[in-house]
């Protein structure tokens, strides 16, 4: 299965008309907004607008915070001189030696979300295992599983279920099954997306040389609104006392635990143009190449409806089953997320949906153009 693939960090050109997507980092809340044409990529073949618009900043996210797991470095090809033998002084190139741990795990927090369907999907392709998420409703289970997680915890039910002892908190059987479904020293890597609600106790289940990669804090923004649309005073209030009781990270601890704590946000990046380019390069490659093990598997997993009488033949003495049914199409190694469309005119209640937490994949905003016919698809 392909991994990786050379990159470059020449800007790309485009011609007029050329469907393009990409990210603008700030200021999507446009109309019209405009893209150096470094953070812009032809959209592949066969998708839409709308979910074109729904990839690079989730798969950059997920890209960039695999990277600080330490399991995807951006490789590059260097140059030493040879000391030895009788070609001393000359250039050789060679490959970058990836340094990873024996231990794959990786556990992700909101593995139905936008990053988290991405964190999923590349995690498979990186070879990790296992693979955990964790989803905050019973409802997002099968997304979660059709993603590539090995495990989903569901959230919303270990919560309900009842307490072993008075002492215990709602998130005590959670943990508990994260604990049951990775290695017993805990997880290589936890990404962690949702603050204070879930930061500490995902520190104490990394394993030595673990990697806690912190890129959100969910739990700590207000989520109440008065009825005049405004979010309440009490959220507000609510909102700096759990800022005031984050965890704090003892350096001594890091280092005599072998533990990391690393953070990043991807809006601070537009400057980072060589780095940026080969993470546009390695999402392209991904979202264009096929799983090898579809073609195997495919006769042993026909998702057509097979007919009663499949002994027939056709007209020219042909198999029946062979002409009626078309083959199953090749899955890309890396897909979309899961698209809700919504007009920009309904971008308070896109707001609403987020906070609810009901939502799967990523909303994308829709806005009619004034001086043309075309839509453009905002993230």
């Amino acid at each position: 299965m392909p991994m990786s693939m050379s990159t470059t960090t020449t800007i790309p050109r485009f011609q007029k008309g050329d469907r393009v997507y990409g990210c603008s980092f700030f200021g999507a809340y446009s109309t019209r907004v405009v893209v150096p044409m470094n953070q812009l990529r032809l959209i592949p073949g066969g998708l839409s607008f709308a979910k074109a618009a729904a990839i690079p900043a989730v798969s950059l996210t997920a890209l960039y915070a695999l990277h600080l797991g330490g399991r995807f470095p951006f490789t590059t090809t260097t140059t030493t001189k040879i000391t030895t033998s009788e070609k001393e002084g000359q250039q050789q190139p060679h490959n970058i030696t990836v340094i990873a741990p024996s231990n794959k795990s990786i556990l992700i927090h909101s593995a139905a979300g936008g990053v988290g369907s991405m964190l999923v999907q590349m995690s498979k392709i990186l070879g990790l295992s296992p693979i955990v998420g964790v989803v905050g409703r019973t409802a997002k289970v099968d997304e979660a599983k059709a993603l590539g997680c090995d495990v989903v915890i569901d959230k919303q039910r270990a919560q309900s279920q009842p307490q072993s002892s008075p002492n215990d908190n709602s998130n005590n059987n959670m943990w508990k099954l994260i604990e049951e479904s990775g290695p017993q020293d805990g997880y290589s890597i936890i990404m962690d997306p949702n603050g204070i609600s879930t930061l500490k106790d995902s520190y104490d289940h990394l394993c030595p040389t673990g990697r806690l990669i912190i890129f959100g804090f969910h739990s700590n923004l207000p989520m109440g609104q008065d009825s005049s649309g405004l979010l309440n005073p009490i959220e507000w209030m609510k909102m700096i006392y759990k800022s005031s009781q984050m965890p704090q990270f003892d350096p001594m601890d890091l280092v005599s635990s072998n533990k990391s704590v690393l953070g990043f946000n991807l809006s601070f990046f537009v400057d980072e143009i060589n780095m940026l380019m080969p993470m546009y390069d390695q999402i392209e490659f991904w979202l264009t190449s096929f799983k090898k093990e579809e073609e195997e598997t495919n006769k042993d997993k026909d998702v057509f409806d097979k007919e009663e009488d499949n002994d027939d033949d056709d007209d020219n003495g042909n198999d029946s089953k062979e002409s009626n049914h078309e083959k199953k199409p090749k899955q890309q190694l890396l897909r979309c997320p899961r698209v809700t469309e919504l007009p920009m005119d309904d971008i308070v209640e896109a707001h609403k949906l987020i906070q609810s937490g009901k939502t799967v994949g990523k909303l994308v905003m829709i806005t009619d153009c004034d001086d043309d016919d075309e839509t453009t698809m905002l993230k």
